[in-house]
């Protein structure tokens, strides 16, 4: 066994988790089809993650091993995408509109193909079925936004009750059309903030008739005022009332080298409680606005609390502070239950039940692999130099 850094074996994981194989086999693929890099950029996205991982390398030197890993691109993920559908189908329908039907749904999404989407696309496409990078972009997101969550529900905390359901920050309806799923027949509110997200949502809409989905276009906030849409790209996921220069994941800005943050329009804000006042009982509601989050919280207290479950995805944090910690104290502070987190959303509500999370305070894998890896180098060092009596 050979020790490698906790950082790079944690990418070495995140590529086995893409192509669907143990960590043995991923050397493998990593040795024969990643060119090394020298720079050690790993330890710069990484700060803060320090340690060491044994690992049995297969004989190979951990230096090369070490330069592959930096060799695979900087934005690879875990699990990517979902489990791997076997039936399926492109169409299209409008110029710049690509569509998978699958599972019985229909889901349009924009053709545009990302670095990242090429970068995750060359490790998997001798996987996959023949298709374009575009084809992929649309299967992986379909995959991971919709199919995950309807094979998946307590994970992803879908609807448990027959009762309304709140996508906020929807994008164009992957889980608003999962949601539907489990609340027979009761309406699933779709909101979007990007008018041409909302266009392709009304298009999934109408694809899909038997789900009752009523789409919204609304800026959701916690005060009603005038405020900019702030954009890094058109046509994604990544619009929000809160300016991207403001937040950061992993200690890294949003902002590529050289991008910077655009604004789209200034819009009049609204109150999550306002569309919810006639609303007796809520099954779930989710929220994922890119760093606004702590303000829809605020702005749709009287509907958490008629919620069976909440799921509110914050990973970045704003100004410095994670976004998370605001959100977890607008609820507490307002009388609504947090049970937990769930990867990077808090999930909180009125009982938790078969849902998945972990409660506030117990470590993650990386914290207790980082916990054990210290306390191997502390043993290792009071062998070498033992404290001194009175020290």
């Amino acid at each position: 066994m050979t020790s490698l850094p906790l950082n790079h074996f944690y990418h070495l994981k995140r590529l086995a988790d893409l192509r669907r194989c143990d960590v043995t086999e991923a050397l493998g693929y990593l040795i024969q089809h990643i060119d090394p890099i020298d720079e050690n950029w790993i330890d710069q996205r990484w700060t803060g993650v320090e340690g060491e991982f044994k690992i049995d390398l297969g004989g190979y030197d951990v230096a090369l091993v070490i330069k592959k890993i930096q060799g695979l691109p900087r934005n690879l993920r875990p699990v990517t995408d979902g489990p791997y559908l076997k039936d399926f189908s492109f169409f299209t329908q409008d110029q710049g509109l690509l569509g998978i039907e699958a599972e019985g749904v229909k889901m349009l999404d924009f053709e545009m193909a990302t670095s990242r989407d090429k970068d995750v696309f060359a490790l998997v496409k001798d996987l996959l079925p023949e298709m374009t990078v575009q084809q992929y972009r649309v299967y992986n997101t379909f995959n991971s936004q919709y199919l995950r969550l309807v094979r998946e529900p307590q994970l992803f905390t879908m609807p448990r009750i027959k009762a309304v359901a709140i996508d906020a920050g929807c994008y164009v309806g992957y889980k608003a059309l999962a949601m539907a799923q489990f609340i027979d027949g009761s309406p699933v509110l779709a909101f979007e903030l990007a008018t041409d997200n909302l266009e392709v949502l009304k298009l999934n809409i109408a694809n899909n008739p038997s789900f009752p989905i009523e789409a919204v276009r609304a800026a959701l906030s916690d005060t009603v005022a005038d405020l900019t849409i702030h954009t890094r790209n058109e046509r994604t996921m990544a619009h929000s009332l809160t300016s991207f220069t403001q937040l950061t994941e992993a200690n890294t800005s949003l902002l590529s080298s050289g991008q910077t943050a655009r604004e789209m329009e200034t819009v009049r804000t609204v109150l999550l409680d306002d569309y919810t006042r006639d609303v007796e009982q809520l099954s779930a509601v989710h929220i994922s606005v890119n760093g606004h989050e702590p303000e829809v919280v605020l702005g749709g207290i009287e509907t958490a609390k008629k919620a069976d479950i909440l799921r509110v995805s914050c990973p970045y944090s704003r100004d410095g502070r994670m976004v998370r910690d605001a959100v977890i104290e607008g609820f507490q502070g307002n009388g609504v239950e947090v049970f937990g987190t769930s990867g990077a959303a808090v999930i909180a509500g009125k009982e938790l039940g078969d849902y998945h999370a972990i409660p506030i305070g117990r470590p993650t894998v990386l914290q207790r692999e980082l916990m054990r890896a210290k306390a191997v180098l502390r043993s290792a060092r009071d062998k070498l130099f033992p404290p001194r009596l009175g020290s």
